[in-house]
């Protein structure tokens, strides 16, 4: 894969998964994890539902023009 490959929903969830892996509150609302990998496929799930709402939110009409 190289930069050409890369989508902007990818480039939306590497930024929201950049943000939530540096603030520590959101590690301390996920209690119980069991592995590690079980916490990172949280986090990439949680990122691309961020990416998703972005991309949903990209399309829709500028607020001021929505009124």
């Amino acid at each position: 894969m190289n930069d050409d490959d890369l989508t902007i929903r990818d480039y939306f969830a590497a930024k929201a998964l950049q943000g939530m892996i540096a603030n520590k509150d959101w590690f301390s609302r996920k209690p119980g994890w069991k592995s590690t990998i079980e916490m990172t496929d949280q986090f990439a799930e949680e990122a691309y539902a961020f990416a998703d709402a972005m991309l949903l939110e990209r399309n829709e009409p500028r607020r001021s023009d929505k009124e």
